[in-house]
């Protein structure tokens, strides 16, 4: 089997939630490629995939977007330490801000934007009075508006920021800990703009960082592996994950499966690159019976079932995958598996198992046409 490393980044719409795949190609014969989806997760960590590509979703620690909607809009509130300003304007801003992560989330970019860094929001950044969440979301807006470098030095900022509230001695040891949580976050989202940078060693610099103060978090250690899997270090990969994988058999609590099951797509994404396809089939199918929502995984686990033989179990993940995602919400992972990777490969897997390939695959692109976003890519649909 030859494979060619083709890494391509499109740009999406400026107001849509990017969805941050990068894809590979492997080619085991002409007109017959099937692509591999690896998602630039680093914590997706913190507990949260959140939205897929949204605000909530960059600065990865969801605190600074807990905001509660009764059914009344005035009745909405975040929680206490949300903002520290209590003063009129500070609650002003806050509301705002609610506003604004609300606009952002939605795809309403441009509106978060006129929020974010309006006169007011300006005003209380010159005196260094922003609360976390405001500063967050003026680091995601630049991002999604194709300022990457702003957007990353915004985050680097907001670290240095938290660092700092966080060695102060003159606070309570409950505020120095929220800011370490914060610090840690921040940190966090440095890290994934790395690796979606396609940029690993300094991802692992940030990440070294973030092991060192939670030795016992799982998803950092399988974040290095993802760098050093982008390096082409594979041995450097299996030792992360492998500790990664002992770390989140240990760790219990209530989002154990969720952790076990991003770590052992981690894994599979291992063993698939080793060429070790049954390995990854299984280690796949592991990670479906605890999350079977992922995207990315049913795309990757379809590769390694084709390349272990099973092209009916590739086939059905990805077709159950496409008619989920037409019940799912635009914003869910679930639905991220509407993309050109799964297009191609089940084209290419009609292609070998179907009786009329040239129906079967007319058929499936209408339907994938029906409910993908306007700046889908439809030249993935090409037969």
């Amino acid at each position: 089997m030859t494979s060619c490393a083709k890494t391509t980044r499109r740009r999406r719409d400026s107001s849509a939630p990017k969805r941050p795949f990068v894809v590979m190609v492997f080619v085991d014969a002409p007109g017959v490629a099937f692509a591999v989806a690896m998602r630039a997760r680093t914590s997706e960590t913190s507990g949260t995939s959140g939205t897929s590509g949204g605000v909530a979703s960059v600065v990865v620690d969801d605190e600074w977007t807990r905001a509660r909607d009764d059914d009344d809009d005035d009745a909405r509130r975040v929680r206490d330490d949300f903002d520290d300003a209590v003063d009129d304007d500070g609650v002003m801003i806050r509301a705002a801000t609610i506003r604004a992560v609300k606009c952002a989330k939605t795809g309403r970019v441009g509106e978060a934007r006129e929020i974010a860094f309006g006169d007011a929001f300006e005003r209380r950044a010159a005196r260094d009075e922003l609360s976390f969440a405001a500063m967050a979301l003026r680091a995601e807006i630049p991002y999604r508006v194709n300022d990457p470098v702003g957007s990353l030095d915004a985050l680097c900022a907001l670290h240095a920021r938290c660092a700092s509230r966080a060695r102060d001695a003159t606070t309570s040891e409950e505020a120095r800990a929220r800011w370490r949580r914060r610090r840690n976050a921040s940190a966090r989202a440095v890290a994934r703009r790395y690796l979606m940078g396609n940029r690993p060693r300094a991802a692992l610099v940030w990440l070294d960082a973030l092991a060192r103060d939670e030795p016992d978090e799982p998803e950092h250690v399988s974040a290095a592996g993802r760098a050093h899997l982008m390096m082409g270090d594979l041995e450097g990969a299996r030792l992360c994950f492998e500790a990664a994988e002992t770390l989140a058999r240990a760790s219990g609590g209530e989002k154990f499966k969720e952790t076990l099951a991003r770590v052992m797509c981690d894994k599979g994404d291992l063993l698939l690159m080793s060429g070790k396809f049954p390995e990854a089939k299984a280690t796949f199918a592991e990670a479906l019976a605890t999350n079977d929502t992922d995207a990315t995984v049913k795309i990757n686990a379809a590769v390694a079932a084709v390349y272990a033989g099973d092209l009916d179990a590739s086939r059905a993940l990805l077709e159950n995958g496409l008619v989920g995602a037409a019940r799912a919400n635009r914003n869910s992972t679930e639905f991220d598996i509407v993309s050109p990777s799964a297009v191609r490969n089940l084209n290419s897997i009609y292609e070998l198992t179907a009786r009329t390939p040239a129906e079967s695959k007319h058929s499936m692109n209408v339907f994938v046409k029906s409910i993908a976003p306007e700046d889908f890519d439809v030249s993935c649909m090409a037969t």
